[in-house]
């Protein structure tokens, strides 16, 4: 029994590991709450956690690609995301110097804008300067994790399996 104690822990071990050593991609959620309503999902998307900025203004912003953006309000369709520094959040869309969908509230990102650095978690603020909304990061496993996982489970199911045996025998 302490073997496959052992087996489990030894698995559980290499699947954290795993976990946090591939936290490159992150899916941001961003939702919002319309007139006292319930949380809508306004948009979802996927980007690196340090992603090489599309272009940045030191101070005000930077812009990260994207991809998998799915839109479930009319935002259109998009290939980055313009995240502004909490000391410099536009006060409208029209004059927002770099333009395009932006979040601005609090920072999004540590580092500099030339070198952002984004980790999970989740922000409020104000998205486009209009809707207030939640903006959610969570870590995006990659198929190399998932591969680990799965052979840990199979290797602890294959122990279990063993020591049920011998019991039953012995």
């Amino acid at each position: 029994m302490n073997r496959a104690l052992t087996a489990a822990f030894a698995a559980s071990l290499l699947f954290a590991a795993a976990v946090s050593a591939s936290a490159e991609t992150l899916e941001a959620t961003w939702t919002f709450v319309p007139g006292g309503g319930s949380t809508t999902t306004v948009a979802t998307w996927e980007q690196d956690s340090e992603p090489t900025p599309a272009g940045y203004v030191t101070g005000e912003a930077t812009v990260v690609p994207i991809w998998d953006f799915v839109a479930y309000q009319p935002v259109g369709s998009l290939a980055a995301i313009f995240y502004y520094t909490s000391s410099f959040i536009p006060v409208t869309f029209s004059t927002a110097p770099l333009g395009g969908v932006y979040f601005a509230g609090p920072q999004a990102y540590v580092g500099s804008e030339a070198a952002p650095q984004f980790a999970p978690g989740s922000l409020s603020g104000l998205f486009q300067g209009e809707l207030p909304s939640t903006l959610t990061f969570t870590v995006v496993p990659e198929a190399s994790t998932w591969a680990m996982m799965l052979a840990g489970f199979a290797g602890v199911a294959a122990l279990s399996f063993r020591v049920r045996r011998r019991a039953l025998i012995g």
